[in-house]
């Protein structure tokens, strides 16, 4: 969709939305797939020991994974226009602004 043209075509919202779906299940599988390794380690109480790490590790790569998703989520919906935006939290970071100017 070009960016002159406001009103997306019915192929610019169906490619946007088989765009989410694609990112929403790579996305939500790996982290899915991360959490499940990182319980299952922290069950097996012969791992542990050796694991701390791994599972720090693990749980850092959710939290990127999980931002990044939802980053990318949300790029793809704002090319259409249907991005959500959270208005209050967009009030906060225009106060901060003032404060900061």
């Amino acid at each position: 969709m070009s960016k002159e043209n406001k009103k997306p075509s019915n192929e610019d919202l169906k490619d946007v939305v088989k765009t989410i779906d694609s990112l929403s299940q790579k996305g939500f599988s790996e982290i899915g797939a991360i959490a499940r390794l990182a319980l299952v380690a922290l069950e097996s109480p012969s791992l542990h020991h050796r694991t701390s790490d791994d599972i720090a590790k693990a749980l850092q790569a959710i939290c990127y994974m999980s931002d990044d998703t939802s980053n990318c989520i949300n790029c793809e919906a704002e090319q259409v226009g249907s991005h959500y935006v959270d208005e209050s939290r967009a009030r906060r970071h225009k106060a901060q602004l003032a404060l900061n100017a």
